[in-house]
């Protein structure tokens, strides 16, 4: 694991001073649900985003480029022609 990912979980796990046993981790998951609550749209998504993932991006992908190559070709010597 990443040095400063471990030292985030041990300190997110930690009581926070003065909040009746409370974690920091929960105060922070509070506080974003609060911000949520109250309209935030950036919270709105990142709860949304912890809860259920992030949106599939759409992704377009040529599969094989020479696909319709003889056609290409084709116009390619039609338009030089011309």
């Amino acid at each position: 694991m990443k040095p400063v990912t471990e030292e985030l979980e041990r300190l997110l796990q930690q009581e926070a001073p003065e909040k009746n046993g409370q974690t920091w981790a929960a105060l922070i998951a509070e506080a974003l649900v609060r911000r949520a609550a109250n309209g935030d749209v950036q919270a709105i998504a990142e709860v949304a985003n912890r809860l259920e993932g992030r949106p599939a991006q759409a992704v377009s992908l040529d599969v094989n480029p020479l696909d319709n190559l003889a056609e290409r070709i084709a116009v390619a010597r039609r338009q030089a022609q011309a």
